[in-house]
């Protein structure tokens, strides 16, 4: 029968009344169907048997240990793969990563990302903020922010075709590597501070103009008094 206090279900020997429930602690009258002799006050020891009680905890610590396994698993994962189950909302696992341009695209850690095709216009911020042991490589995007590309830490950033234009193209700092490759065009000005690298950008092309001369005027020569030759004495 059921515990009339906590109903959990109790298993009482023949002749036992009261009966003290093993769950709740609380003592009840089994009624004299139940008891054939003279019962006493006794508690009954699990040994081997299942109950609701048990059961409900058997449930509930294996719930919890199947959490604590997907927690992990997602986390090794993650360590391994660089890639994110569910914590990058516009990354997925499809080949290229999506991204829908629709705001700026972050990374950190070590995701490995790759994106393509994407167009996105910013008004502010970075368009594409890579931190930590990130790599992005971003292929005929076309982007166009305040700062085009902020890489930072150990990140890694590879542009290739497309365009990128800010009013600063690039901002690289500690070890970071921004790399741009094909025929990409760049169109801003370029930041780098620590040991940070931006490659494939080449530098501003000298002038192809003559160099200007200065045209000297000539100098009007000097003209010098004469001393007229002595007069010859005149004949007497």
């Amino acid at each position: 029968m059921n515990c009339p206090h906590c109903g959990m279900q109790a298993q009482i020997p023949p002749g036992v009344s009261p009966f003290l429930c093993g769950f709740c602690k609380r003592s009840f009258d089994v009624g004299s169907g139940a008891s054939s002799g003279g019962g006493g006050h006794v508690v009954v020891y699990h040994s081997g048997y299942s109950s609701g009680y048990s059961m409900y905890w058997t449930i509930r610590l294996a719930a919890i240990a199947i959490v604590a396994l997907l927690s992990a698993g997602g986390w090794l994962y993650h360590r391994m793969t660089g890639k994110q189950i569910a914590g990058l909302t516009d990354v997925d696992d499809d080949g290229d990563d999506a991204w829908s341009g629709a705001k700026p695209f972050v990374c950190d850690a070590n995701d490995q990302v790759t994106l393509s095709g994407v167009t996105a216009t910013f008004t502010a911020g970075p368009a594409i903020n890579a931190s930590g042991n990130c790599q992005v490589t971003c292929t005929g995007c076309t982007l166009r922010a305040p700062i085009g590309v902020q890489a930072s830490g150990n990140a890694h950033v590879t542009i290739t075709g497309g365009s990128l234009a800010g009013e600063t193209a690039i901002v690289a700092s500690v070890n970071a590597t921004v790399d741009v490759r094909g025929d990409a065009k760049v169109s801003g000005t370029v930041s780098k501070t620590g040991n940070a690298t931006v490659t494939g950008i080449a530098p501003p092309a000298a002038s192809s103009a003559p160099p200007a001369t200065v045209a000297h005027a000539s100098a009007a020569p000097t003209s010098h008094p004469t001393t007229p030759p002595p007069a010859k004495p005149k004949k007497k």
